[in-house]
């Protein structure tokens, strides 16, 4: 399988690894962010079985402010997946509430 990240080849990390620490650590999320583009070479094949088993901690990032690339496309690239619309709202909004509201004051 391919290294998780590239640019840390030190950390001697697979995706597969990462997601499988998901499981382990329920306050460990995966941040989309640069992760699912199509015409990016060091994008990442997680799967959608990975993606769906996983969707409770997973947070869509655009890396805005430093967007290279427009967010159209992995926006898209999520959507081809063609995961059911709770997945997608838990990605776009509840996770991030989610997280948040953890953090919070009462």
């Amino acid at each position: 399988s391919e290294a998780c990240g590239p640019r840390f080849p030190k950390a001697n990390l697979r995706c597969s690894e990462f997601m499988d620490l998901l499981a382990d650590f329920p306050n460990l999320y995966l941040d989309t962010s640069f992760t699912f583009f199509k015409s990016v070479e060091m994008g990442f094949d997680l799967g959608p079985e990975s993606l769906e088993s996983n969707q409770d901690q997973i947070l869509y990032g655009s890396d805005f402010p430093n967007l290279i690339y427009p967010r159209e496309e992995e926006i898209q690239t999520l959507l081809d997946f063609d995961f059911p619309k709770e997945f997608y709202h838990k990605i776009f909004k509840t996770n991030g509430q989610r997280l948040i509201n953890s953090h919070s004051e009462d």
